[in-house]
């Protein structure tokens, strides 16, 4: 369960990771008629992620394309850097999301083109399950274990922005973080 908690952090939660999930929806949202996928089935199926690959390619292909620079985005790895990410100091009262209240001011100061913001809300990270003991009682896996009942949740509340302005997002956020958040 250890194991299987810093795998799910590390890798399916990498921030890296979760940017290019960021840049897909925005690529899709475009593309896609209606900016959705069709719920009628047949349509849906026809739909697979090499219909979508050749698609992004394309994109990337026409500079003179509206989803250019979406494409351009996963195509040439010029994903959005994390210039914020939120730490427990970073909450103070009342202040859930940290990251979202960066990412609202961030758009105001560089533009909402410039500016993503990516939440995964706290979740449990150590689920219950029985466990045979030696008497041949069972009882959950927290009560049997410390470590696990102690696991620290896990939730992402990062802000990202194109790299072009990543230097000057760097600069803003020390210079607004107290003033946004009320934190040092």
């Amino acid at each position: 369960m250890i194991a299987r908690h810093f795998m799910y952090k590390q890798v399916y939660l990498h921030h890296i990771r979760r940017v290019y999930d960021i840049h897909l929806k925005d690529f899709l949202a475009g593309w896609l008629p209606g900016g959705k996928f069709s719920t009628t089935l047949k349509k849906h199926l026809k739909i697979s992620d090499v219909e979508v690959l050749t698609a992004i390619r394309s994109a990337y292909d026409k500079t003179d394309s509206p989803h250019h620079q979406f494409a351009r985005r996963i195509q040439c790895r010029e994903h959005f850097r994390r210039f914020y990410e939120a730490a427990p100091s970073d909450r103070g009262v009342g202040k859930l999301y940290p990251g979202k209240i960066i990412a609202q001011a961030a758009e105001k100061k560089f533009g909402k083109d410039h500016i993503r913001y990516d939440c995964y809300p706290a979740k449990s990270s150590a689920p219950s399950f029985p466990v045979l003991r030696y008497d041949g009682k069972v009882e959950s896996s927290l009560v049997r274990s410390q470590v696990l009942a102690k696991m620290p949740e896990i939730e992402i509340d990062n802000a990202y922005c194109d790299k072009s302005i990543f230097d000057d997002a760097i600069k803003w956020r020390d210079q607004e973080k107290k003033n946004l958040l009320g934190v040092q």
